[in-house]
């Protein structure tokens, strides 16, 4: 237990020395759930320091969820706490991954049989000394059947192979969009999007939404006024709100979109999850968006293979950007990707991620049952509503302290919109459905310390 005193060399505030001591007992055992802190007046003359100083440092204990007061009872360790095993886990970074999302690859099927087969036809030597910035044609036509499942009219010629999700993506902005110019987003994206677009230069104009999906006026009104070259959308469920952008909104917002000639990129990451394939944007709106969908977060991620559907007015910039940044994709890695889209490898893997999701799926139903959890049947997100004794900077934060990762709304606004109260879960990350159990554990835990829910934005 701390002896009460200060560090001479220490510049570090002593109210926040105080707080971070208070955390050490209480991660430690030495001050258990439910413990009574000394009044403020007799830990302040013990110290040596000031009532105001032993108030703020109760205060900054509160703040992470340490502690609580209670008016005319005194400041007591939460019941919740800092759980012991799971602090010991995130000390050994033995973190369960709520915040990002995985491939599931204990649900691949295995690709020896796909890499025998190219080796026994003797293409292994042609396909790694092969030039082509899009890839070759049998295989651009493989990427346009794929990404046609999805439900976007293409072909052989339209299509063009990047070396993985991040890399399509970032040669699409950087064909399409300028130093300076200006694109709209729903008002959440997806970090990786924002810093993608703030290293191209590029302003992200957030998009109001509301629970049906992105405000078709407010689009229209962005369009009117900034000189806007571009919208960013997902092909499945919005991230990280996990809603399902209604068909009637999609039709309403692909008028505005037509009305301002507005280019449209779309992410096709999850494609593996919706079943009704018709109303994507690409589908309604085909000569003015591009489509990209990559293996690499839903299936073999060392692979790294994307395909681009990219219309003839787009097609040669992007061709271009993508032999600018990388000269021409890894043809043997296409090879394999293409041959197990074309054996049902692929097919076989997803059904099998599928029922592992429907397990997942049940575990959070179960374990976080009580607590509001936006999630549809598409989506590999959750979107857990906070009550109002957490907020949810400091609810993932104290997660992360009992070993468990996830993500803050905060994150994920785009300009000056208001985050709600609320973390994103990804059903995916954890390795296996026990480490999730044991994750949403400990978050149900953090939960049921008392409050009323916040009334969520939507």
């Amino acid at each position: 237990m701390w002896d009460y005193t200060f560090p001479k060399k220490d510049a570090k505030a002593r109210y926040l020395y105080i707080a971070d001591r208070l955390e050490e007992d209480i991660v430690s055992g030495e001050l258990p759930p439910g413990c009574r802190l000394m009044p403020h007046r007799k830990l302040a003359e013990k110290v040596g320091v000031t009532v105001a100083t032993i108030a703020r440092a109760y205060g900054e204990a509160q703040q992470r969820g340490l502690v609580s007061k209670h008016v005319g009872r005194g400041t007591f360790v939460t019941e919740h706490g800092l759980l012991k095993p799971a602090v010991n886990n995130a000390q050994k970074n033995e973190f369960i991954e709520l915040s990002i999302p995985m491939p599931l690859h204990s649900t691949e099927l295995s690709v020896n049989p796909i890499l025998q087969r190219i080796l026994q036809t003797n293409s292994a030597d042609f396909l790694v000394n092969h030039f082509n910035p899009m890839g070759l044609y049998k295989y651009r036509e493989i990427g346009a059947r794929w990404l046609s499942e999805s439900g976007v009219d293409t072909n052989g010629d339209l299509v063009i192979i990047a070396n993985g999700q991040q890399h399509a993506l970032s040669s699409i902005v950087s064909a399409l969009f300028e130093h300076g110019d200006r694109a709209a987003v729903a008002q959440f994206a997806s970090p990786g999007l924002q810093m993608l677009m703030q290293r191209h230069g590029v302003v992200l104009e957030g998009i109001k939404m509301d629970e049906y999906g992105m405000l078709p006026d407010h689009l229209d009104t962005i369009c009117q006024t900034q000189n806007i070259r571009g919208l960013f959308v997902t092909e499945n469920t919005q991230n990280p709100n996990a809603h399902s952008l209604s068909i009637k909104r999609r039709q309403e917002l692909c008028e505005v979109i037509a009305r301002h000639n507005l280019p449209i990129i779309e992410d096709g990451t999850f494609t593996w999850m919706n079943n009704d394939k018709s109303h994507i944007f690409s589908a309604l709106l085909p000569n003015l968006s591009v489509y990209y969908a990559g293996l690499g977060a839903s299936f073999y991620s060392g692979l790294r293979v994307a395909f681009i559907h990219a219309p003839e007015r787009f097609h040669t910039r992007i061709s271009q950007a993508i032999m600018e940044s990388t000269w021409t994709v890894a043809s043997l890695n296409v090879a394999i990707a293409c041959e197990a889209i074309t054996d049902g490898t692929l097919t076989k893997s997803l059904k099998n991620k599928r029922k592992e999701l429907e397990s997942r799926v049940k575990v959070l139903q179960d374990t976080l049952a009580g607590f509001p959890v936006n999630r549809t049947k598409s989506s590999i997100y959750a979107w857990l509503f906070l009550p109002d004794s957490w907020q949810s900077k400091e609810f993932e934060r104290q997660a992360e302290r009992n070993g468990v990762r996830v993500s803050s709304a905060d994150r994920f606004i785009v300009g000056e919109f208001t985050a709600p109260n609320c973390v994103r879960l990804s059903l995916t990350g954890p390795k296996d459905i026990p480490s999730l159990k044991r994750g949403l554990d400990i978050l149900r835990r953090l939960l049921s310390k008392k409050g009323m829910l916040i009334t969520p934005i939507w």
